[in-house]
């Protein structure tokens, strides 16, 4: 099982056995080719996502980010990220440990937000441990 990723730590690869039937978006994906239609939006366009490795057990902590439109500026991700860290380090919780979840030009009331998804998974699984957002208009 492929999961999107953060980093190359050892201690995030995980066991397949353990992932207890999460599934994320197929990073393999082919995209369908929209050069030919008028009118499309990055906001139609969701990128194939990175790999990520969560722990094979326990609580996975999470910093979940999205930004709903192609207006807004690209590195939006980044400054939501950076202030999710910055919250953290205030309440003394290390936050090398957290995942980054993104979801990219899509719009809250979307249905089309993998990442949100997969997040959705850790809960109905019992495997979130801390959810960080800048907030709660992000989820």
């Amino acid at each position: 099982m492929i999961l999107p990723n953060v980093s190359n730590d050892d201690h995030l690869v995980p066991n397949t056995e353990d992932c207890q039937g999460l599934t994320v978006p197929d990073p393999c994906q082919v995209l369908p080719d929209v050069s030919t239609q008028c009118g499309t939006t990055l906001a139609n366009f969701q990128p194939t996502p990175p790999v990520l490795r969560i722990p094979s057990f326990g609580p996975v902590n999470v910093k979940y980010c999205r930004f709903s439109s192609e207006l807004q500026r690209t590195d939006n991700i980044a400054d939501q990220d950076r202030r999710c860290c910055e919250g953290l380090t205030r309440l003394n919780i290390p936050h090398e440990g957290f995942i980054l979840l993104a979801d990219e030009a899509v719009s809250g009331m979307s249905d089309r937000r993998p990442n949100l998804e997969f997040l959705k998974q850790l809960i109905y699984s019992k495997r979130l441990g801390i959810l960080v957002v800048t907030e709660q208009s992000r989820l």
